[in-house]
């Protein structure tokens, strides 16, 4: 059996089924990067995305997800409630006279956006399969479901935001779920998404060593070009895409024992806490960002797109 998302936030099963072209830009031309975890991992020619051609079984993803969150607290750092304030903040220049209040955070995870796009005076709206998650966003008030496609507390048109905050590399038909997302905004509403890039430094230097290449539980890693491919494929108008953030930590750790266990979570947050804890500091961090993006390395690829009105 594989596990296959086909709505967001839903986890349904289908036959065994081995991928024949790159999920993002279609392509059939791909070569085999190596092995890790047990799985073969392959890059697109065309587009440079990674990705696994066979899934893992249903069972060992219900496993993973259904303890997913089973040590989670709930609760978000400072320095990225922050920065999230500052996301959420920019969401604004999308109102217009139509504009509903409505945000949809599908794989809404520990809810730490939502909890702010909340203070800030949002409809909150969430999609999850993990069983904590959604027993958290209850217990907020927050509208949230496994199944947004058959809830109708989830207007279709009815959002003006919608964001997938490290989703995509999670999921093996990304194409409907973009689609899905395109459906549940409204005309000229935002998508905002982030996910791993492929092209990245740390990728182009570490390779499969790079933590972010993890098995099954992340099924593939994105570029720009297959992730703009993907949206207008979708319906979906790509605005922005950036790339950003860079952990040093891990090359170093990597060249000095390639099989030490690394923590990227734990040194990205110390990371993020030292580069915000000054204006000086701040200013250093947007200047670098703005390199790493220029030069499409960094390590997250941060992208915005509108539905056509």
């Amino acid at each position: 059996m594989l596990l296959k998302i086909g709505e967001p936030g839903k986890i349904i099963h289908n036959s065994i089924e081995a991928i024949v072209s790159c999920p993002a830009c279609l392509s059939d031309r791909y070569h085999l990067l190596g092995r890790k975890n047990q799985f073969e991992l392959w890059k697109c020619v065309r587009c440079g995305m990674i990705f696994m051609r066979q899934q893992a079984k249903a069972e060992v993803l219900e496993e993973l997800y259904n303890h997913y969150y089973d040590s989670a607290r709930f609760e978000t750092p400072p320095v990225v409630a922050q920065s999230l304030a500052r996301q959420i903040a920019s969401f604004a220049r999308f109102a217009s006279y139509r504009m509903t209040g409505r945000i949809l955070d599908i794989g809404f995870g520990e809810g730490g956006l939502l909890r702010i796009a909340e203070q800030q005076g949002w409809q909150c709206y969430g999609t999850e399969v993990s069983p904590q998650a959604l027993a958290y966003g209850a217990t907020r008030g927050w509208r949230v479901t496994n199944n947004a496609n058959q809830d109708s507390r989830f207007p279709q048109h009815g959002f003006d935001v919608v964001t997938m905050i490290e989703l995509l590399e999670h999921i093996p038909n990304p194409q409907q779920v973009l689609a899905e997302a395109a459906l549940w905004l409204r005309p000229g509403g935002l998508l905002y998404l982030t996910t791993p890039n492929a092209k990245s430094l740390n990728c182009r230097l570490l390779g499969l060593n790079w933590s972010v290449v993890s098995p099954p539980e992340h099924i593939a890693l994105w570029t720009a070009q297959g992730i703009k491919r993907a949206l207008s494929k979708a319906g979906l108008q790509p605005l922005s895409i950036r790339t950003e953030g860079l952990n040093p930590y891990e090359m170093l750790a990597c060249w000095r024992s390639p099989q030490a266990t690394f923590n990227r979570n734990e040194t990205g947050a110390a990371l993020n806490q030292t580069f915000s804890s000054s204006p000086l500091r701040r200013a250093l961090k947007t200047s670098i960002n703005h390199v790493l993006s220029a030069a499409q390395i960094g390590d997250s690829l941060k992208v915005y797109a509108t539905r056509a009105a």
